[in-house]
């Protein structure tokens, strides 16, 4: 059975282990877009492939013709069909932390599910919901109680990807967040230190604070990659890739696009500072608040830096800025993951999240 789960204070993933071992399937999901990795370990060669694809709106959870598509993408990477993790990454997924007072006797689960029941805007008979029980160290309870933080996603959204996977020839063992991904890995480099994670995406963004490889919260929001692409070809005549260009391969503005005046200096980066500008404030306004709702209910613990991994982890503005507004280092996580070189194939900072999917079976061992 898949689920939406953590598993952070309940024990390791429950993935069975296969032969040959590192070849399971990692997956990053959106609501129209994929993206999927898998290695092959033989003797001490390690070779890594990768595929993305955009799916057209609605067509996630349809019929055979994706699927297909799915599987001939996959074959042309060199992926092989089997058993994935998969992260989802959607703003349709509802992450809060619940405080559950002492009880003698109700099960934690019905106690969770009576609380996240309340949080919800639709029945929780339709959602699919997990849980995951914060370590009492970094807790404020002190009276018995517990705290954990809760995952709850549209059934019909977890219906959907689980249908196209599977069409695809992917039997998905296991649902995580982009934060639960990549949080065991992080601790690997920084056992101790709390982290503000940002994951950029393509339909949306996972903000989390982790530490000691559990993540303490996390929400998903619509900011995105497109939502900015879409701010700039309001502004400048620019197409889609030349918009994607510019965002996340720092390309030069187009031979006789035209750039209207809209900053004193008149460049293209002044440009895109005054245009972008609305929207990283967004962003930092959300990082910020992430932030300070965890020390809220949580033990205070500083911040040490901000990791930014996925789409636009090499943006140098968006660093900048994030860095400036809310005082700490910014990093990218390549600094904190060890990840493959695929060179021009695909950045790896893209694929992360899929990279830290696929090596679950690996962090069930450690």
């Amino acid at each position: 059975m898949s689920i939406l789960t953590a598993k952070v204070g309940r024990g390791s993933p429950q993935v069975k282990r296969r032969k040959p071992p590192g070849t399971l399937i990692g997956i990053e999901a959106g609501e129209t877009w994929l993206r999927i990795a898998q290695h092959h370990a033989q003797r001490k060669a390690e070779q890594w492939y990768a595929t993305g694809m955009e799916l057209p709106a609605g067509a996630m959870g349809g019929a055979g013709k994706i699927g297909r598509q799915l599987r001939l993408s996959a074959r042309r990477a060199g992926i092989t069909r089997g058993h994935a993790v998969c992260a989802l990454s959607s703003p349709a997924i509802d992450i809060f932390p619940l405080v559950l007072p002492p009880s003698g006797s109700a099960p934690l689960e019905s106690r969770i599910l009576a609380l996240a029941g309340e949080q919800l805007s639709y029945p929780i008979r339709d959602a699919v919901v997990d849980f995951a029980t914060l370590p009492e160290a970094m807790t404020r309870t002190g009276d018995g109680g517990a705290s954990v933080l809760a995952f709850a996603a549209p059934r019909t959204l977890i219906d959907a990807v689980l249908q196209t996977l599977d069409g695809g020839g992917f039997v998905v063992d296991r649902i995580v967040t982009p934060a639960c991904a990549l949080a065991p890995w992080i601790a690997r480099a920084a056992p101790d230190a709390r982290h503000l994670l940002i994951i950029t995406g393509e339909g949306a963004t996972s903000i989390s604070v982790v530490q000691a490889g559990q993540v303490l919260l996390e929400r998903l929001l619509p900011w995105s990659l497109q939502r900015l692409i879409q701010r700039l070809r309001s502004e400048l005549d620019l197409t889609e890739p030349q918009c994607r260009g510019l965002l996340l391969k720092n390309e030069k503005l187009p031979s006789g696009a035209s750039m209207p005046d809209i900053s004193p200096g008149g460049s293209l980066a002044h440009a895109l500072r005054d245009i972008l500008g609305p929207s990283f404030q967004e962003l930092t306004r959300e990082a910020s608040g992430c932030m300070g709702y965890c020390n809220s209910f949580l033990q205070h613990h500083t911040v040490s830096s901000i990791l930014i991994g996925g789409l636009m982890a090499c943006h140098l503005p968006l660093a900048e800025y994030l860095k400036r507004e809310l005082e700490l280092p910014v990093q990218g996580i390549g600094d904190f993951i060890r990840l493959p070189d695929w060179g021009d194939s695909g950045s790896a900072s893209t694929y992360a999240t899929a990279v830290c999917c696929a090596l679950w079976t690996e962090e069930e061992a450690a």
